[in-house]
């Protein structure tokens, strides 16, 4: 009914103070009832994305890690490879010369060259695959540290599952999440090399 214009019905002009009461009431309940859905999808949807991001995670982990082992070995192979074309271009191009001059104290001389010269190859091959060493060692620190970011990611996760996805379900998924976490992760150690 709107002032000023004449009730048409004989219902009340206003509601008892009861019945007020209860439709206030039941309007609060409706608001809760609508924000709370909204609550509950909005945490499905960041559950999903954690997830996704968790498998991500994981995924780049394994990567890091088959990466840094092909770095460990790749540096290890250039610098035994490094060594062996240094010192057999040196053998050769020593042993030319050799031929050309025979005499002793010549000979002397060269032998003392050749004795700095193998020193020196000997440190810079030392000293490049120690470099290449220490560099797959940092990969391999780094990975290890995503592994662990990732896997307390990974452990609220299951919270939130644990709360969204049925035990069973939940018990099942965990297995296989725990079966991928217990493959032996490689840790490398920094060697020292020595001369040939």
């Amino acid at each position: 009914m709107e002032r000023g214009k004449k009730k048409l019905g004989r219902d009340p002009d206003r509601l008892e103070v009861e019945e007020y009461k209860f439709q206030q009431e039941r309007e609060k309940f409706d608001r809760d009832r609508v924000a709370q859905n909204e609550d509950m999808l909005e945490a499905e949807k960041q559950a999903r994305e954690t997830w996704e991001d968790a498998i991500d995670a994981l995924e780049q982990l394994h990567n890091a890690k088959d990466g840094a082992e092909t770095i460990r070995e790749k540096a290890r192979q250039d610098g035994l490879n490094d060594a062996a074309r240094s010192i057999q271009i040196e053998i050769d191009r020593r042993w030319a010369k050799h031929e050309e001059n025979r005499s002793e104290d010549y000979a002397q001389a060269e032998e003392r060259a050749w004795e700095r010269v193998k020193g020196r190859i000997d440190e810079i091959v030392t000293e490049r695959a120690s470099e290449r060493l220490q560099k797959a060692e940092e990969n391999a620190r780094l990975a290890e540290r995503r592994h662990k970011t990732f896997k307390r990611a990974l452990d609220v996760l299951w919270v939130v599952l644990r709360a969204l996805i049925g035990k069973e379900d939940l018990q099942t998924v965990m297995k296989a999440h725990q079966a991928e976490l217990s493959k032996p992760t490689k840790v490398f150690k920094l060697r020292e090399l020595d001369g040939p």
